[in-house]
């Protein structure tokens, strides 16, 4: 079982600061969490600027807990996934995400973890994505039956309604039948998942 939760974007862009995404990503740990950086849909060079802001977010609003953290790379992956009770996907390029986690058996390697996904995070979990970037259709792993579209309604890339509702559009074209999940930024959805 995986608990999977979906962030639209930007969750310090809440009213609250992230406040209620944290606590929601810690409830299952009263006293002490291990939280694993998957960064893959950025740069290497960025990771550690995402680390520190993320860092900061949680440990702000932690509370009474402990929380001790790690980044993911290639060569780590399956020792850090074995450790971590919480795997955080900050956003970046979808596309990079997927392609950079093939080599790896993420059902088994996260299962019975809390998945936090932002953005290309979230794309990833769902069964596709329009890459807001790109402005094109991508797979995810599946996990959530809809096709995702983070950021919505937000000012990402100066995007107005019409453009927004013209991904909507392309997403039900390039999956018939599949739900659209749009996520409005700073906004998360939850799901458990086998």
């Amino acid at each position: 079982m995986k608990r999977l939760i979906l962030m639209g974007g930007r969750p310090w862009f809440a009213e609250d600061g992230g406040k209620n995404f944290v606590e929601t990503l810690f409830r299952y740990y009263p006293e002490q969490v291990k939280l694993a950086f998957c960064i893959f849909a950025q740069h290497e060079e960025q990771w550690e600027e995402t680390c520190a802001w993320n860092t900061r977010m949680f440990d702000k609003f932690k509370g009474n807990r402990t929380v001790s953290y790690q980044t993911m790379t290639k060569e780590n992956f399956a020792e850090v996934s074995a450790w971590a009770d919480v795997i955080y996907l900050p956003g970046g390029d979808s596309f990079a995400l997927s392609e950079k986690l093939k080599p790896f058996d993420v059902g088994m390697l996260w299962d019975g973890k809390v998945i936090a996904g932002s953005s290309a995070g979230a794309n990833l979990m769902c069964e596709g994505h329009i890459s807001l970037d790109h402005k094109a259709y991508g797979q995810g792993l599946g996990w959530v039956k809809a096709t995702s579209i983070p950021h919505w309604r937000s000012n990402y890339n100066n995007y107005t309604n019409e453009d927004w509702d013209l991904l909507e559009q392309k997403a039900l074209s390039e999956a018939p039948g599949t739900p659209v999940l749009c996520i409005p930024e700073s906004d998360f959805v939850e799901f458990t998942v086998a």
